[in-house]
């Protein structure tokens, strides 16, 4: 049984822990290209398909994300200020510059 497509939504095979929803789904430059928002139910697939699936897991494109952020009265402009960097450090910096912990 195959999820049906959405076009809003990349599916990603990351390892994925509860609380990981809303997280940063980041680039290989660290910039923000998905939230993650949902994981694949192993016991849902097991019973009705009969098979375990491994790190099948969503994010919403961030595109939408940021439309969405846009149509919130109050919010600031969403500005990138993110340089496409040459070392991993410099991704990782940009990752955590990303996140929001409130």
């Amino acid at each position: 049984m195959t999820p049906p497509y959405d076009p809003a939504e990349y599916q990603i095979s990351v390892p994925l822990q509860p609380g990981n929803s809303g997280g940063p789904l980041c680039d290989s430059h660290g910039e923000v290209v998905g939230i993650v928002v949902a994981r694949l139910s192993d016991m849902a697939m097991l019973e009705t398909a009969g098979v375990m699936p491994q790190n099948v897991n969503y994010a919403v494109k961030a595109r939408l994300a940021v439309q969405l952020l846009q149509k919130i009265k109050g919010l600031p402009p969403l500005q990138s200020q993110l340089s496409k960097p040459d070392n991993p450090v410099k991704t990782v910096e940009n990752a955590i510059a990303m996140v929001v912990i409130y």
